[in-house]
């Protein structure tokens, strides 16, 4: 496993608020099951969806002292397949990700037609 360096707590925020965006985010419920799926512990369940995200995040990195985790919940959470019917919407997303995700010599891929 090649291990990630940690992110900055700023690009953290800009990933959660990203993902957790209130119009074109991730609902609450899809949030717990990416969190669930990706074995990261839901520190903060009931403060707003973005700060929810970044304190799942914080916690995990500070334990673990790695980004790996946050790399594996944005790729559950845009995994291609999921919008297959909104391929502009998935760009978007993709977009305004990857612009934070440079910082860290990372890019989320483009979906393949």
């Amino acid at each position: 496993m090649k291990i990630i360096s940690c992110f900055r707590s700023e690009e953290l925020e800009a990933i959660s608020k990203i993902l957790a965006d209130t119009n074109t985010g991730l609902t609450g419920a899809e949030i717990y099951h990416t969190l669930t799926k990706c074995q990261i512990q839901d520190v903060d369940p009931i403060n707003t969806k973005w700060k929810r995200l970044y304190n799942a995040f914080i916690e995990e990195q500070n334990k673990k002292q790695y980004g790996n985790h946050v790399v594996a919940f944005i790729h559950k959470a845009m995994n291609p397949v999921q919008y297959v019917h909104s391929p502009t919407y998935f760009e978007a997303k993709r977009q305004e990700l990857n612009k934070v995700l440079a910082f860290s010599g990372l890019q989320l891929e483009k979906m393949e037609n």
